[in-house]
């Protein structure tokens, strides 16, 4: 009983809570139905339209490519969004044609404005997710945050690079924070001033996090999506990493168990 602060992708439509998935479901009938009385159709074509998940597979070398390009347009967060997203108004049309991917996504560059947070691509990730899969685009984005984390990146080699014959060298961040992630980058490359390279460096960044999270959004597609890794707040307890001694030294904040 009573009233309670509802997740931020719900809405109440009709007394009934709706997900934001069915909201952009939603979204793409009213689109449909609004062409087809622009056009004059007829009832029995309307009801020849298709009723499909807005969600396509996606290719994720394009999609790679695609966010390389774009990440020299508008950066790291956008990037991603323009990858994903970009390609499904392109391919899919409405709903995604009504979402203004720069003004929603652009100020994740340099981990939110450059504060250095989480880093842009993880940020674009995020809102990717949140908008085809909903509340569980959380799990989906969770493993692609320990996939960052985890691995040596970036690896990825672009069609069209940008400094032919250029290969950065890879650097396991440990962390999904963006000044972690590009100064361990720095002490190994000797990059540290925003040059060329490093520029170079963080768009082969952003393609790799496309792609992989193109893949896990197809895995879940396909109903193969599986969830690896608990999420930070279920493990400690409270919102933290687990790496708390690269930054903090012996003041470590106290974790509950």
């Amino acid at each position: 009983g009573g009233n309670k602060t509802m997740e931020k992708n719900e809405s109440i439509q009709n007394g009934r809570i709706i997900s934001r998935r069915e909201m952009i479901v939603g979204a793409g009938a009213l689109a449909v139905g609004a062409a087809v009385a622009r056009l004059g159709l007829t009832d029995a074509v309307a009801k020849e339209l298709p009723a499909k998940d807005p969600y396509v597979k996606l290719d994720p070398e394009d999609i790679g490519e695609r966010a390389y390009q774009s990440w020299y347009k508008g950066f790291c967060s956008y990037a991603v969004a323009d990858a994903i997203l970009g390609t499904l108004q392109d391919r899919v049309g409405e709903p995604y044609t009504a979402l203004p991917i720069l003004n929603m996504s652009k100020w994740g560059y340099g981990g939110g404005v450059g504060w250095g947070t989480m880093c842009g691509c993880l940020i674009g990730t995020g809102i990717v997710t949140g908008v085809i899969a909903g509340q569980e685009g959380e799990a989906i984005f969770n493993e692609v945050i320990h996939w960052y984390s985890e691995n040596e990146l970036p690896a990825y080699k672009p069609k069209n690079p940008k400094l032919p014959g250029y290969t950065p060298v890879r650097t396991k961040s440990d962390s999904p924070l963006c000044h972690v992630s590009t100064n361990r980058w720095t002490k190994k490359s000797g990059f540290a001033k925003p040059t060329p390279q490093r520029k170079d460096r963080c768009a082969r960044l952003v393609a790799e996090t496309a792609m992989q999270t193109a893949m896990q959004l197809n895995d879940w597609a396909d109903g193969k999506f599986k969830k690896k890794h608990e999420f930070q707040l279920a493990i400690f307890g409270t919102t933290t990493q687990s790496n708390c001694m690269d930054c903090h030294g012996t003041n470590v904040p106290k974790v509950p168990r």
